[in-house]
């Protein structure tokens, strides 16, 4: 087999200085709620019922909700900036991953659940965050650098949801 040309494409990739800088960001905290229960709000729809500021353009979905293949769109006016996402895996109760699109920054977000007890689940969030620019590189700093704010204050507003039904007063 001859793999002359993409050894040439790997060589080149080497060769050069690194450009695209890669930050990975995790966060766990247990949430009131069975699995079963969080699985379902992690979805650009009903975020909206618990996450203050959501709003979200569904793009494609046969469903009308989360799924794998789900695509939809934030504007530039959200919390988290104009993005194209999609939904790389959709494995109910337990996991959901996508991808967002946001030049000068692609973010892959991995989110895992686990039962503690019969009434409490712990949520593990994992964002890997790409610059694809000296621009975008600049990004994934400041962003990584306030991730643990942000994913406390989500964190909050999905816990304050599962206890109280409602969105959290901000």
């Amino acid at each position: 087999m001859n793999t002359h040309r993409s050894e040439k494409v790997v060589e080149r990739f080497r060769s050069r200085d690194p450009e695209a800088l890669r930050s990975v960001f995790r966060y766990s905290q247990t949430l009131s709620g069975r699995p079963e229960d969080v699985f379902p709000l992690l979805c650009p729809v009903r975020e909206a019922d618990w996450l203050p500021g959501w709003d979200a353009e569904l793009i494609y979905s046969e469903s009308g909700a989360a799924e794998e293949g789900c695509v939809f769109r934030t504007d530039p006016d959200h919390g988290t900036g104009a993005g194209l996402w999609t939904f790389t895996h959709h494995e109910g109760p337990h996991r959901v991953a996508m991808v967002r699109f946001s030049p000068p920054v692609l973010v892959h977000i991995d989110i895992r659940l686990e039962a503690v007890g019969n009434e409490a689940t712990r949520i593990h969030w994992e964002y890997t965050l790409t610059g694809l620019s000296a621009e975008g590189n600049e990004k994934v700093q400041l962003v990584a650098d306030s991730m643990e704010g942000r994913m406390k204050s989500a964190n909050l507003a999905l816990d304050h949801y599962l206890r109280n039904g409602d969105l959290i007063e901000t």
